[in-house]
């Protein structure tokens, strides 16, 4: 026993925190352990949300959809009762990913972009897969110069579809494929306005909406009322059938007809604005028209 050697003690052990790299405790690191586990989602995926090219309204949007949040379907159901069917074409049970992606009325949206995108085609399963795509680099169907554009009328887009379920919804407003979509680009074109330093910056936006200074387009406008209340509509297309923009409206009236002749005047105003001195108007009456032509001194053709 006398030969073995007898080595130095050396310090005295210390307790450290294994979930923090100082070893060092503190409560915040404490309850990152805590809650780690219950994270739906990598925080990579909230940065991309929030530095991601588009609306800040729309971060907060697309925020709520990757945590599964809005309230429709099944989390709608657990609120109160109501039919968990997709509420435009009845034929699926209400989701995000269906409400976005595989309705007959999305899938038309969808297609009618520049990049005429197959979104039933799309293999995402759930929210944030839906958002992961909206964000991505590299979509499959994009050139990489669009990027921006794309997550921009992407998202857009799904925030367009989402208002007009919940118009549907609580009011009984059914929009077109051409005006949700309209809605959404012109969305997006006023915020890429709103963003430039100068408006010489956004003459290039590959929208599909420029708007010529001098040209004869077609107006399609419609009304609907609800109460006193009426809304409006107008979709811009030029001679081959290319969409310019669109816009809606609302006004209080007292009848149908005042509400069509409101919806007309707002069409022939926004044509004015944009320079179209001859809009051929598809809604109305002749009478409506020749009244309307009469005292705004605008050439309109039915």
């Amino acid at each position: 026993m006398g030969e073995v050697i007898k080595l130095p003690m050396g310090e005295s052990d210390q307790l450290i925190w294994r979930s923090n790299e100082s070893g060092i405790f503190s409560v915040k690191g404490a309850y990152k352990a805590l809650i780690k586990d219950t994270l739906i989602a990598p925080e990579l995926l909230w940065t991309q949300i929030w530095k991601a090219p588009i609306h800040e309204r729309s971060k907060f949007f697309i925020w709520k959809v990757a945590r599964d949040l809005l309230p429709c379907g099944k989390r709608l159901s657990s609120i109160f009762p109501t039919n968990m069917r997709c509420i435009f074409c009845e034929d699926e049970e209400d989701s995000i990913i269906h409400l976005f992606l595989k309705c007959p009325l999305a899938r038309k949206c969808w297609f009618s972009t520049q990049w005429g995108i197959r979104s039933d085609c799309l293999n995402l399963n759930n929210p944030k897969e839906l958002v992961l795509w909206l964000l991505s680099k590299s979509p499959g169907q994009v050139s990489p110069p669009d990027n921006d554009l794309f997550t921009q009328v992407a998202v857009s887009l799904c925030f367009t579809l989402w208002n007009a379920r919940n118009a549907c919804f609580h009011e009984g407003i059914l929009a077109s494929p051409e005006v949700i979509l309209c809605k959404a680009l012109t969305e997006v074109q006023e915020w890429r306005i709103s963003c430039s330093k100068s408006i010489s910056e956004t003459t290039d936006l590959p929208l599909n909406l420029s708007l010529p200074s001098q040209a004869s387009v077609r107006a399609f406008t419609d009304a609907a009322v609800r109460g006193s209340s009426a809304f409006t509509a107008t979709i811009i297309l030029d001679s081959e059938g290319q969409i310019l923009g669109a816009a809606t409206f609302k006004f209080q009236v007292s009848s149908p007809l005042e509400a069509e002749a409101h919806g007309l005047l707002s069409a022939l105003d926004f044509c004015a604005s944009s320079g179209w001195t001859e809009p051929i108007s598809n809604a109305c009456t002749m009478d409506t028209l020749v009244g309307i032509n009469e005292t705004r001194g605008i050439g309109v053709k039915n």
